[in-house]
């Protein structure tokens, strides 16, 4: 027998293996159907922001953190992986670029059909999602930030390295169809069901933009309005309304950090991925501040009990400064505030970025705060009172 021949068999035997091991996986089996749940909190303030006549409104979320990982993310390294076996490609371990949430769920999912898994990260992220993927097995690069342009940001590092090592994918999460049709084929007809296909509108951040056109398309498909909720120094919020990639923060001299500059983690663009370019138009996009972002975190824990990350804050912000009265809204609950303790929920690291601290406000502080975002959507396009 050939070497070339032997050498097939060998290959064709391992992808079967790979495969079978997929397949067999519980952890993999449990990744999607994610609950939908009605917060009569974020309703009732809709409700109050947005008067409206109609009775069957509310909020609904979709909850993500609710992912054997964690997030939403599971979703993407499963459909991605799913996708290069399918296609019968040969796949000796997995690279990826990732702020955190990415890494943790492709070492995840590496872990469990046998995988090598390296994650090159920003170092301006949670120390914590960095350990989580040591933990899984999987090998972390901490490099600095720099900008998409240049060799040394993140993704293009880990690009790279999956060219060297025969054999090896490079995850892609920002262009890879995979992403998308993870949305647009799971998450987004789950939601559609729970609703009876009954959505006016859908409201999230981007990070990647896989989730916010895989699963806005089928909306806006459906007659409802889809909200890009963005924060500061990133462009995707001004692409969708106006057609242009371009923030203030992106003046010479002005920027500060490789994408935004803001608190979220694993959120906001310097650029319009290809994911995100699968957004059809139509298309809203709204701002939210550095300071809503730890408002509407302390709004929830009060209201809820729940210590949320900051793209979730963001999606609920968005909804607040977008949402009417009587709309079905939906939004996602990306992650849980868990793996942000060192970051949105340290009271240190908030002030030290010249954020107030709302840990002590009391009910009247935060009516107050309702109120304001009532006032603030009266200057804004499509604000103000729901339309009957």
């Amino acid at each position: 027998m050939s070497n070339e021949l032997t050498l097939s068999i060998y290959s064709q035997r391992r992808k079967q293996r790979l495969l079978s091991r997929f397949n067999s996986s519980n952890y993999i089996k449990s990744i999607g159907n994610t609950p939908l749940e009605r917060w009569s909190s974020i309703s009732d303030a809709v409700a109050i922001i947005s008067p409206s006549e109609k009775p069957s409104g509310g909020v609904w979320l979709k909850r993500e953190d609710k992912n054997p990982g964690g997030t939403a993310k599971d979703r993407v390294a499963k459909s991605v992986l799913l996708g290069w076996l399918t296609r019968g490609l040969s796949v000796s371990g997995v690279v990826e670029g990732s702020s955190g949430s990415t890494g943790i769920a492709w070492a995840s999912i590496c872990k469990e059909v046998g995988l090598p898994f390296r994650c090159y990260v920003p170092d301006d992220q949670s120390e914590s999602k960095f350990r989580k993927i040591r933990e899984l097995g999987g090998s972390v690069v901490v490099v600095k930030t720099a900008s998409i342009s240049s060799g040394e940001h993140y993704v293009n590092r880990a690009r790279n390295d999956a060219r060297e090592r025969e054999g090896w994918r490079f995850g892609d999460q920002f262009e890879e169809p995979g992403n998308y049709l993870a949305h647009s084929t799971g998450t987004g007809p789950e939601i559609l069901s729970s609703m009876s296909g009954l959505v006016d509108l859908f409201c999230m951040s981007a990070g990647t933009g896989g989730m916010l056109s895989g699963v806005g398309n089928l909306i806006l498909n459906l007659g409802g309005r889809v909200v890009a909720a963005d924060v500061t120094g990133s462009v995707y919020g001004n692409w969708v309304e106006g057609g242009v990639a371009y923030c203030e923060q992106q003046r010479e001299r002005g920027v500060r950090k490789h994408r935004y500059d803001t608190i979220a983690e694993g959120i906001g663009m310097d650029r319009i991925t290809g994911n995100l370019g699968r957004l059809k138009g139509g298309v809203e996009g709204v701002r939210v501040e550095e300071q809503d972002i730890v408002d509407a975190a302390w709004w929830i824990f009060r209201k809820e009990g729940i210590r949320v990350g900051s793209s979730t804050a963001v999606n609920i912000m968005g909804v607040l400064l977008t949402g009417r009265g009587g709309e079905r809204i939906v939004t996602v609950m990306c992650s849980s505030g868990e793996r942000e303790k060192a970051r949105l929920w340290d009271r240190r690291f908030v002030e030290g970025r010249g954020l107030e601290w709302r840990e002590g406000w009391r009910e009247e502080e935060w009516r107050k705060w309702i109120e304001g975002i009532k006032e603030r959507r009266k200057g804004r396009k499509g604000g103000g009172q729901a339309k009957d």
